[in-house]
């Protein structure tokens, strides 16, 4: 008969097994779980890569990255078809290293899909998506996003596929770079839609978009939606359109600098701004014939002139 001694040392020895396998599985980053599904965990200091066609990426609680390391990333996922990645535990992805980026995904036809409320932090960019190809690229972003870089852009998504391509920030958050907050190229068939929930603040651009750099690219709208509590803010200017039409509502504050407001390109545009919202700097309307709307209010206007003030006050509107 085995003593109470030797029945407690075996007892000792599954649970030591059973904490040294949950320790293992605590520090496994970002491995494959089956199919085309990979789930990342524990803390982590070196970048995670994932290359792999349809991949769907998720994290677990506690999951962190944090590297600092020369043109890191704290996680980059490449491959054909629908990429994913999404997390819903507030996990945190840092790269502090000289052209690094906390997310970056590329997709060859297909789609991306970001779902994420963490904060993400990287120098040269804090997302960075490209989509070539496919359908199109839906980020929600429901936790701060920083690019610390000189030229750093906080999110930026660039898109020739043929779907409605979105972009939606969480209440509360922030989008901050020295640079430019956003950097959008829509250059294939789809459309754009950026709806702003939080801040953002940027040392040059806002908003920087694209359709096409030489003003004939796609001729489907990007539309910019100013949340009710919203504050965007650009050093140089807020929000600058080339190559694509735009539609761009305001019920919250946009702050120009020193290039003025807003600057659209060579498109017929709209601007609508809503009661109580703030458009403080010059409005260029660039050449075409643009809509101001008022609290409702709608008017066609000339964009002749080379640039414009706006207020929802009915105090200057202008072009």
């Amino acid at each position: 008969m085995r003593s109470n001694s030797t029945r407690i040392f075996l007892s000792t020895t599954m649970l030591a097994g059973t904490l040294t396998g949950y320790a293992g599985r605590a520090y496994a980053a970002c491995v494959n779980v089956g199919g085309t599904t990979y789930e990342c965990s524990g803390t982590n200091t070196t970048p995670q890569v994932i290359n792999a066609n349809n991949s769907d990426v998720t994290t677990t609680p506690r999951f962190n990255v944090n590297v600092t390391g020369n043109a890191q990333n704290a996680i980059t996922v490449t491959g054909d078809g629908n990429l994913s990645y999404t997390d819903t535990y507030y996990s945190s992805l840092t790269a502090t290293g000289p052209q690094s980026q906390a997310l970056r995904m590329t997709a060859y036809g297909g789609s991306i899909a970001i779902d994420t409320n963490g904060a993400l932090t990287g120098v040269d960019f804090g997302i960075a998506s490209r989509l070539y190809g496919g359908s199109a690229i839906t980020i929600v972003a429901d936790g701060d996003v920083t690019a610390t870089g000189q030229y750093g852009i906080a999110i930026s998504a660039r898109s020739n596929g043929s779907g409605a391509s979105t972009i939606t920030t969480g209440p509360g958050t922030t989008v901050a770079t020295d640079w430019n907050g956003f950097s959008l190229n829509n250059s294939g068939n789809g459309t754009m839609a950026i709806t702003v929930n939080g801040d953002v603040t940027a040392g040059n651009l806002a908003f920087s978009v694209f359709g096409n750099t030489n003003n004939t690219g796609n001729t489907q709208p990007v539309t910019i939606d100013v949340g009710f509590n919203s504050i965007v803010s650009g050093g140089y200017q807020a929000m600058y359109f080339r190559g694509t039409p735009a539609s761009v509502t305001v019920a919250g504050a946009v702050y120009g600098g020193t290039g003025g407001a807003i600057q659209f390109g060579v498109y017929n545009d709209e601007l609508e701004l809503q009661p109580g919202s703030v458009v403080e700097g010059a409005v260029n309307g660039g050449n075409g014939s643009d809509s101001l709307c008022l609290a409702g209010a709608a008017r066609t206007v000339s964009t002749s002139a080379p640039s414009a003030t706006a207020s929802s006050t009915g105090a200057s509107n202008s072009f």
